[in-house]
């Protein structure tokens, strides 16, 4: 799946994203979590260069990572 450009898990009340599974899409350019159950946010998700887009709205999330401004290339960001 290194190819993947866009992955959308939503509405599946993970409570933490494949975190190995993230750092093998080098090219993911959309990534959706939406409606799950995230508390906190894994390491392996700052290292996705080719983010664009990051859906995280509708989980219960304490507080967003200053490492978010790694994403360079991050275009779209949902919150809600």
């Amino acid at each position: 799946c290194s190819s993947l450009e866009h992955l959308y898990l939503n509405n599946n009340e993970l409570i933490l994203p494949p975190t190995d599974q993230l750092e093998e899409l080098n090219r993911l350019e959309t990534l959706s979590l939406e409606e799950n159950r995230l508390t906190m946010l894994p390491d392996s998700l700052w290292r996705l260069k080719s983010l664009i887009r990051l859906n995280l709205s509708n989980n219960p999330l304490s507080y967003i990572p200053v490492e978010l401004g790694q994403l360079v290339n991050l275009h779209e960001l949902w919150l809600t």
